[in-house]
């Protein structure tokens, strides 16, 4: 009776207390709920959204192809990170104490370390970079898969595995993309740095990429799942923490015991107060900022005479479970 009586109260106002509504439902939490509920997946994950079909001509193919190019398209910046990375080095002293010199090229005393492969995996713009092709390749292939394959079309339990494979990376990949964008530019960099071009690829184009596949597309964006987005911040987080513990060494000198000096865990208080900001504040803020442009996509599309995916009624069981 309580929870008949808390769904038709919310149903109104489904849109404005989606995390609420969810409370209401039966069944496996809504937060990893990755089943289309009342949508057909190919129309979800094939078709343009209304703010691209007109750049698009209202042409699946260009769409296809256009996810296609964006993967390709970051299959070379990745490569082209890593050809960097291993051929990027730095001057340290050889005696490391307070009498080692300020060391440059020829400088006496000093050697040249090249930064390596081990290295680039420890860096959060190229885990990022990296879930990012990952991601672009599953919404590639859905995409292709929802338009040329013979598949069948459905909802809830009859959603493909790489459909909410794909669905469940987008919105923490949109947040991961930000916020090393974000991050970078306020806390790593400093005025007057030298900016390389690879820098600014993997530190804005990052973003702007994946922001371009979020507004072209019309896969749903919930606020339930803003667990993505968290989980995959405190992986990092938990990751740079174990990387301190078990000895691990930043870059530049392979001495310094972290991956960033902003997350020097030798001094636990400030990147526990960083990490809580992110986590607590700056994700949550993000991703607020996404439904938004969710909501505005929406909008645009209806406008555009191109609506969400067709949806069956939805009965008191799945009040909330959809905004799209």
């Amino acid at each position: 009776m309580t929870k008949n009586c808390c769904r038709r109260f919310l149903a109104p106002c489904a849109a404005c207390c989606h995390p609420l509504a969810q409370q209401c439902r039966l069944g496996p939490s809504a937060a990893l709920d990755f089943e289309l509920d009342g949508q057909p997946w190919k129309s979800s994950f094939g078709k343009p959204s209304g703010l691209s079909a007109r750049l698009l001509c209202g042409s699946t193919a260009a769409f296809v192809l256009l996810r296609v190019g964006l993967f390709f398209f970051w299959l070379g910046v990745m490569i082209w990170s890593m050809v960097d990375w291993v051929n990027t080095s730095a001057w340290v002293p050889i005696d490391r104490d307070d009498s080692s010199p300020e060391c440059a090229d020829g400088v006496a005393g000093c050697e040249q370390v090249y930064y390596g492969y081990g290295y680039w995996f420890t860096q959060l713009t190229h885990w990022t970079l990296l879930f990012e092709l990952v991601y672009l390749g599953f919404a590639a292939v859905t995409t292709a898969l929802a338009n040329y394959s013979s598949l069948p079309d459905g909802t809830g339990d009859e959603t493909p595995w790489f459909v909410s494979v794909t669905w469940a990376m987008q919105p923490a990949a949109l947040v991961a993309s930000c916020l090393v964008f974000v991050l970078y530019w306020a806390l790593l960099y400093s005025p007057g740095d030298e900016v390389h071009a690879i820098s600014v690829v993997t530190h804005g184009v990052n973003f702007a990429v994946m922001l371009l596949d979020f507004l072209i597309c019309r896969q749903p964006l919930y606020l339930a799942h803003i667990t993505m987005p968290l989980a995959y911040s405190l992986s990092y987080l938990v990751f740079s923490a174990i990387y301190y513990a078990a000895g691990g060494t930043y870059h530049r000198d392979r001495t310094s015991r972290y991956i960033y000096d902003v997350l020097d865990w030798s001094s636990p208080s400030g990147p526990s107060t960083l990490s809580a900001l992110i986590v607590l504040l700056v994700v949550p803020f993000l991703y607020l900022i996404f439904i938004v442009l969710y909501a505005w996509r929406l909008k645009c599309s209806r406008s555009a005479g191109v609506g969400p995916a067709k949806q069956t009624a939805p009965d008191s069981a799945d009040v909330g479970n959809s905004l799209a």
